[in-house]
């Protein structure tokens, strides 16, 4: 498993770029999860190795702009309001909700896909399954394909562990 960290985000500006490239000055990020950009919100970030988390959490330069530094809560992954495992992603390169469906049925079973957003924006996509496993298949299969970035599950599906 991965190593994590979290702190709470505090700009409205923060994205996953500064992020990486902040914690990047110190030793390379594996993952990032949270709602980046919303005030308050929980972010963790993630390292193949525990000496990288502790080298980030000694870090001056990264204490300074992230203060509330500390090693992550354990997560659980719980069901949406409708039952569902959701998961969200920025579709870069996908023609449309057809195509999303296509590709992501070869998961699992489907139950709904959304996607926001004007026409000619930034596509912010979430796919819900019926079931965990068809969910975690999806974001693995796809955590590093070009046509789909920052691939996990909703907010509403991640629950820290007091």
């Amino acid at each position: 498993g991965l190593y994590s960290l979290a702190f709470t985000c505090k700009s409205k500006d923060l994205s996953e770029r500064r992020v990486k490239l902040d914690f990047g000055l110190v030793t390379e990020v594996s993952r990032i999860r949270g709602q980046l950009g919303r005030p308050e919100s929980s972010i963790i970030v993630s390292f193949e190795k525990e000496e990288q988390g502790l080298a980030c959490l000694r870090s001056d330069v990264i204490a300074t702009k992230y203060p509330d530094l500390r090693p992550a809560p354990e997560v659980r992954i719980v069901p949406d309001k409708d039952g569902y495992f959701s998961i969200e992603f920025i579709n870069t390169g996908m023609s449309g909700v057809r195509e999303i469906t296509n590709e992501f049925s070869k998961h699992g079973e489907l139950a709904k896909v959304h996607q926001g957003g004007a026409k000619n924006a930034v596509k912010r996509v979430t796919v819900s399954y019926t079931d965990i496993e068809s969910a975690v298949r999806a974001i693995e299969a796809y955590a590093n394909n070009k046509d789909v970035r920052g691939i996990d599950f909703v907010s509403e599906c991640i629950e820290f562990e007091r």
